[in-house]
C-alpha cells in the first residue's frame, strides 16, 4: 500500500517583523553583536586593518592629523578592492562594502533561512519597534 499523505508547509514569513530578504533576524535581534560569525566580512576585514593601522600610528608616533591623512589614502584604496567574502553580491548603489546582503553589519546570507511562520512571528507594523517578547502589548 501507498502511503499518500500530504506534506504540509508553513505560510511564509515574509510579513515578519524579523524577515529580511528570506532570511531569519530573530536570534540577532535578542542578542546583537552576541554571535560575531553573522557579522559581515568585509566589514571585519576593515575594522582588523584599521586597527592594525592604528597600532602602527602609535608605535611611531604619528600624530592625530597625519594619522587621518594616511588612513584616508589607505581605506580609499581597500574600498577600491572587491571584498574577500564568497558571498559578496555588489550593490546598484556601490559604497562601501556594497554588498547587497549587508544589513547593519550583519550578513543576511549567514543568518538562517526562515522558516516561515513560527513561534518567533511577529507581524509587521509600520513603524514599529522590534521587541522579541510576544506578551508584550506595548511594542
Amino acid at each position: 500500500m501507498h502511503d499518500a499523505r500530504a506534506k504540509i508547509a508553513p505560510f511564509p514569513g515574509a510579513a515578519c517583523d524579523y524577515h529580511r530578504s528570506g532570511r531569519c533576524l530573530y536570534e540577532e535581534r535578542l542578542n546583537p553583536g552576541l554571535d560575531a560569525s553573522l557579522r559581515c566580512a568585509a566589514l571585519t576585514a576593515c575594522e582588523a586593518a584599521f586597527d592594525g593601522f592604528l597600532t602602527q600610528a602609535d608605535n611611531f608616533g604619528l600624530s592625530d592629523g597625519r594619522a587621518v591623512a594616511i588612513w584616508e589614502t589607505r581605506f580609499a584604496k581597500l574600498a577600491e578592492k572587491r571584498p574577500d567574502c564568497v558571498l559578496f553580491d555588489p550593490a546598484p548603489e556601490g559604497g562601501f562594502p556594497g554588498c547587497v546582503h549587508l544589513a547593519g553589519d550583519v550578513c543576511l546570507k549567514r543568518l538562517p533561512k526562515c522558516p516561515g511562520v513560527c513561534q518567533n512571528y511577529r507581524k509587521t507594523k509600520e513603524g514599529a519597534v522590534i521587541n522579541p517578547n510576544p506578551s508584550d502589548d506595548n511594542a
